[in-house]
């Protein structure tokens, strides 16, 4: 009834405002300034560059360049990776993700997020929360753990490279679950894709939770892509006859310019492929 529907709205506000303040300290989180559980209302941080979605499938904008798709899945890394000691996202997509007009992301929407009492322990729940397209295939099952978090990131920053809504091809979200559980479907990777891009986004979205990295491990992966593909726009700058470069400053801690294009690393995906024992941001 009214009363239920109220009821649940209350805890999801107060669930938002509890995970908001234990992550008020993290740039990549909006700021929590206040709340009210009676008319339902959350008042935070203005973060003016609109949502990733509307990034990446707003009228007229042009595809995101991969230093630019590298800098915010980056960003929305490290978020997780405040996040996780403490609490697991469980519905990360485009819309959740806020852009500052320097480019820097920002993660919203806690309201499913879930206390992460322990971070070895994989939660089991009679009710599957979260956007189908996003989900792992233990999540599609009731199950959750921080990996959940990591395999909705790959699926967004494949989003990204590709411009297209994961599994667009089909009409309803229980026939997404069942593509991605039963027979392990993925979207398709962007066309274009550098090969140790490529290895990360399968990695996030292996079928095997083990198999994905940590949100502390991914942060190095993509500080290294981001690297890589600097060092390859700086060479080739270099070697274009009669060009100039131009530097555009976007702001403390915004990302480099974007140029279209995707270049890809042999020696970066090398490194996106080994095993990761011991990182430390």
């Amino acid at each position: 009834g009214v009363d239920d529907n109220k009821s649940e709205q209350r805890r999801v506000i107060a669930n938002e405002v509890d995970v908001c303040v234990r992550c008020n300290e993290c740039p990549r989180m909006v700021r929590l300034y206040g709340a009210c559980l009676e008319r339902f209302c959350i008042i935070s941080e203005f973060v003016d560059g609109g949502t990733l979605d509307g990034r990446i499938h707003g009228d007229g904008n042009a595809p995101m360049a991969l230093l630019e798709v590298l800098q915010v899945a980056r960003d929305i890394a490290e978020g997780l990776a405040f996040l996780h000691p403490q609490l697991i996202h469980r519905d990360l997509k485009p819309q959740n993700v806020l852009l500052h007009r320097s480019g820097r992301a920002k993660i919203i929407d806690f309201g499913l997020g879930r206390v992460n009492d322990n971070p070895l322990r994989t939660h089991a729940s009679t009710h599957v929360a979260g956007t189908a397209a996003y989900m792992s295939p233990e999540q599609c099952d009731g199950h959750v753990s921080q990996k959940v978090d990591i395999y909705a990131l790959g699926v967004i920053l494949n989003e990204c490279l590709s411009g297209e809504m994961p599994f667009h091809n089909y009409s309803n979200p229980m026939q997404v679950q069942v593509a991605v559980l039963m027979r392990q479907e993925r979207p398709a990777v962007a066309v274009g894709c550098p090969k140790a891009v490529r290895v990360t986004i399968e990695r996030c979205w292996h079928t095997e939770p083990s198999k994905r990295p940590t949100a502390v491990e991914l942060v190095f992966i993509l500080d290294h892509l981001i690297q890589a593909e600097i060092g390859l726009r700086e060479k080739d700058a270099s070697t274009r006859p009669n060009s100039v470069t131009a530097t555009a400053s976007q702001g403390e801690g915004g990302p480099p310019p974007a140029t279209p294009g995707m270049n890809g690393s042999k020696a970066a995906a090398t490194f996106a492929a080994r095993p990761i024992h011991s990182v430390t941001l």
